[in-house]
């Protein structure tokens, strides 16, 4: 089984990024969606990048009655060192496609319950 936990420099425990992408692509798939994990070091056969900067953790498909459903999803651990400028690029990401129309989930910096948090959102757009 994969770590799921980390002791924070706190002392606190907290849950994995991959620990809560991992939880929620499953809440999603039982509810219907297709998920696309966008890694960052995923490269093309040529050696680049196969994402853009700032391009967000998963994406979410789900044909749904009279139209089809995206979601696009950033996930943050707790504590997580993300550099000022990754965030600057992810932030960036997330207008564009909130600009554009999309639905965008991106999870607050140091919560406690980022699950919890998702499925909030979950609830107040999809239900």
């Amino acid at each position: 089984m994969a770590k799921a936990l980390r002791l924070a420099k706190d002392g606190s425990i907290a849950l994995l990024e991959s620990a809560v992408e991992r939880t929620v692509s499953d809440f999603l798939l039982a509810e219907g969606w297709l998920t696309f994990p966008t890694k960052a070091e995923a490269r093309m056969p040529s050696g680049a990048p196969a994402y853009r900067r700032g391009t967000l953790d998963m994406l979410a498909v789900r044909v749904h009655r009279w139209r089809d459903q995206i979601l696009f999803c950033e996930f943050k651990a707790k504590h997580a060192r993300t550099n000022k400028k990754h965030l600057a690029e992810q932030a960036a990401m997330v207008r564009w496609l909130r600009d554009e129309g999309l639905m965008v989930f991106r999870a607050s910096e140091n919560c406690d319950d980022p699950i919890g948090e998702f499925m909030t959102y979950y609830r107040e757009n999809f239900v």
